[in-house]
């Protein structure tokens, strides 16, 4: 299968950062174009793919329904590694050990209340040494929860373009891409 590039940098550190198959956890997929990308490049020996595929229109959301889930699942069907759980993020995470994922990558609700707690709850399921990565850190929600973060644990959280993503027990998390 021919690879395709991938336009979200956190993807591209992620791979260069483990060069060796991973087990990595997307939480908010919406059609699955992110989670198309992970797949393509990263080619992880487990994706687990989160969302609930029912959430309403507001601050920095998409609305998006189960129309969209069988979009994503037809775009990601050919994936042997991807496993879909079809539930909220908080109750989701809690099927995973903590410090049991390589890297998580955040793209679910935007607004702070929202991120805050999908950050939380998945932030320790990373392993030591893992990465904690995201999408839309242009979004106030997202800011607001990062720097937040940023600052109470004096840790750099490399951002470019509308990705962010830190190496979680370290604290310089970037190199150049």
């Amino acid at each position: 299968m021919k690879k395709l590039g991938t336009g979200l940098p956190s993807i591209i550190f992620i791979k260069k950062y483990f060069p060796e198959p991973t087990i990595g956890c997307e939480v908010g997929l919406h059609r699955g174009l992110h989670a198309l990308e992970l797949c393509m490049y990263l080619e992880p020996k487990k994706l687990y793919l989160v969302d609930n595929w029912d959430t309403k229109a507001s601050e920095g959301n998409i609305y998006c329904n189960h129309l969209d889930l069988e979009l994503a699942k037809k775009a990601l069907g050919g994936f042997e590694y991807t496993e879909f759980i079809v539930s909220d993020s908080i109750n989701a995470s809690y099927n995973f050990e903590d410090e049991s994922l390589d890297w998580v990558y955040i793209d679910s609700n935007h607004d702070y209340e929202s991120f805050s707690k999908d950050f939380d709850a998945w932030e320790k399921k990373v392993r030591f040494g893992g990465i904690v990565a995201g999408h839309d850190v242009n979004q106030p929600g997202v800011i607001k929860k990062i720097d937040e973060f940023s600052k109470s644990n004096k840790k750099e959280i490399a951002q470019m373009g509308h990705d962010w993503w830190f190496i979680k027990g370290i604290e310089h998390s970037y190199y150049i891409i």
